[in-house]
């Protein structure tokens, strides 16, 4: 008899922990980590660096609606695919800015693309994917934001010792497009219908989900 697959939604999930744990956090927790380095180089200071991290939670508040909207079309993939290469190219091109204000320009970019490829895409997902487990779903797919600061926060201080502030953005940008764009394009699904399941709605629905992959 052949095994049975587990149900896919729980690889969404997975995908979420990594992609959330590697995007969040550069806009985030990690941003103190940067403003001594990038402050002392640039001549930039303290409350300008912050305030480009401002533009960027502000753009989010404001683009959320229509992110949501967007997101929730037949585009969804597309959108998250484009907005994932997007976030990641703004993140190492922060590396060559010299200027105030491209710094402002790059974290308004971020912050577009970030609220395109956080929070609201994998919600949206688990919310698609499961009925039965949602809570357990969304809790798993959100250790990831906690995770990214902890496993990352180490990673990019001693990146910025050694290499300094611009090499260190570059290195995750470059990190991001490398496993954020595979997850984006291999792993996220908006319907379970996109890969011919149903939605997770009880525990024999799971076993059921297990019968239709083995077809």
């Amino acid at each position: 008899m052949r095994k049975a697959n587990p149900f896919y939604g729980w690889m969404i999930v997975l995908g979420a922990i990594v992609f959330l744990a590697l995007s969040a956090p550069i806009s985030v927790s990690l941003t103190s980590l940067f403003a001594t380095a990038v402050t002392e180089d640039t001549g930039i200071s303290l409350s300008q660096f912050t305030l480009s991290n401002t533009l960027l939670q502000g753009v989010g508040i404001l683009l959320a609606p229509l992110a949501s909207r967007l997101l929730s079309t037949k585009y969804f993939k597309k959108i998250h695919i484009a907005m994932t290469a997007l976030y990641g190219t703004a993140i190492a091109m922060l590396g060559f800015a010299n200027h105030l204000y491209v710094f402002y320009l790059i974290s308004l970019v971020k912050g577009i693309a970030f609220v395109f490829i956080g929070i609201i895409p994998v919600a949206m997902m688990i919310s698609n994917w499961f009925e039965w487990k949602r809570g357990k779903a969304m809790s798993l797919a959100m250790t990831g934001l906690s995770m990214g600061g902890v496993i990352f926060g180490p990673l990019v201080s001693k990146w910025l010792l050694e290499y300094g502030w611009r090499q260190t953005y570059i290195i995750y940008g470059v990190m991001l497009l490398a496993i954020g764009l595979p997850i984006s394009l291999f792993i996220y699904q908006r319907v379970p219908e996109d890969k011919g399941l149903t939605k997770l709605i009880s525990n024999q629905s799971d076993e059921m989900q297990t019968k239709i992959q083995n077809r």
